[in-house]
């Protein structure tokens, strides 16, 4: 299940403050309306955080400016949402594949189309536990726009993966592992 908030951006630090603060009152939420109840959150430095309690539930929580998501899942998952903003160049070639750069320079909106390709590695970090550790170049994602929606393929098996507009500037990508 996936719950989100938006909030008024103040500024960096006292948004950092407010993002977690919101992201723990989401899962909080979202776990009273999944499961009844909530559960302590442990985290192993460097780790994951997860429900010591409630070990077969999968959460992850993501934020950026003026919103907050939490995913909540029986399986292993990762969210990301980001505002749409454009992105350096130099970035978009440290980051994305060969592929992934020519989906972005491509027909249409270029902020945007990074974004989706962005969130998609995120999620997919977030999901597995690796963080900015992992480099973002060995995953590659394929998204191929219809009127059906956007049909997402990855270099790597067992994910599937969700994204959504939201207010026409965020995207929020869901990446849950296949059972």
């Amino acid at each position: 299940m996936l719950y989100f908030m938006e909030y008024e951006p103040m500024g960096k630090i006292e948004d950092r403050e407010m993002e977690h603060m919101l992201g723990r009152k989401l899962l909080a939420y979202g776990l009273r309306q999944e499961y009844g109840k909530e559960y302590k959150v442990e985290q192993v430095q460097g780790g994951k955080p997860y429900l010591l309690e409630a070990p077969y539930i999968s959460f992850n929580i993501s934020h950026t400016r003026g919103m907050v998501v939490c995913g909540i899942s029986e399986k292993e998952i990762g969210v990301d949402v980001e505002y749409i903003r454009e992105a350096k160049e130099s970035l978009i070639r440290r980051v994305c594949s060969k592929e992934e750069q020519e989906y972005i320079w491509g027909e249409g909106n270029i902020p945007l189309r990074f974004t989706r390709i962005w969130t998609l590695k995120e999620s997919y970090i977030k999901a597995i536990g690796k963080g900015l550790a992992f480099s973002l170049k060995e995953i590659s994602f394929s998204l191929k726009e219809s009127e059906q929606g956007i049909m997402i393929e990855s270099n790597v098996g067992g994910w599937s993966y969700r994204q959504f507009m939201l207010r026409g500037n965020y995207v929020i990508t869901v990446c849950e592992k296949n059972r």
